[in-house]
């Protein structure tokens, strides 16, 4: 009977040992992919940054200038402006003009980074990151043959509307949270037809 529970006692701690080595590489994992897709994500920042040419660059310091004004309108109207459509739209402009790569091309550097970094099907990771889910791929039907779901699509808005909440411009992460909630709302009450 002591023998039995010293064999179970040694065999629990050899599983907690696997677990925490399989949970040390899990970290060590996560750290790199965050790495990666930090070096990736400014060395994309960094090559597109640079305005076209000077009339771009001067047209970018107008719509900032603008931005800046707003600054001056009244609490409630600053407050609208600045969780508005508008405001939005006003951003990406600025961004647009001043060469910014833009969340597309973010997302797509990020994606392939992860895809590198996610674990076979027949391997897991404990603790492993699971802010990106490769979505599972079926053996009779190409990826472009797909169509999403509006189950799909409310499950992306909702993992942006995460995101959104990350903004450190409160203002702007409101804004990007109303015109998600929008979104979200048109996917529970209309028909898609892809």
């Amino acid at each position: 009977m002591e023998r039995e529970k010293e064999l179970l006692n040694e065999k629990a701690q050899a599983l907690e040992d696997e677990l925490d080595a399989k949970r040390a590489r899990a970290r060590k994992l996560k750290k790199e992919m965050q790495d990666a897709i930090r070096k990736a994500l400014n060395k994309l920042r960094d090559k597109e940054e640079k305005p076209k040419n000077p009339e771009t660059a001067s047209v970018a310091e107008m719509f900032n200038y603008v931005r800046d004004l707003c600054n001056y309108l009244p609490q409630p109207k600053k407050t609208l402006f600045l969780t508005s459509d508008e405001r939005l739209k006003l951003e990406s402009v600025i961004n647009r003009l001043e060469g910014k790569p833009g969340l597309l091309n973010e997302t797509n550097t990020v994606e392939k980074i992860v895809e590198k970094y996610e674990p076979t099907p027949n391997e897991t990771h404990t603790d492993s990151p699971t802010t990106f889910v490769k979505r599972s791929q079926e053996k009779d039907v190409s990826q472009e043959e797909k169509k999403p779901t509006t189950k799909d699509i409310s499950n992306t808005f909702l993992y942006l509307q995460g995101l959104a909440q990350s903004v450190p411009d409160k203002h702007l992460s409101a804004a990007l949270d109303s015109k998600i909630r929008r979104v979200l709302y048109r996917c529970d009450t209309e028909k898609f037809s892809f």
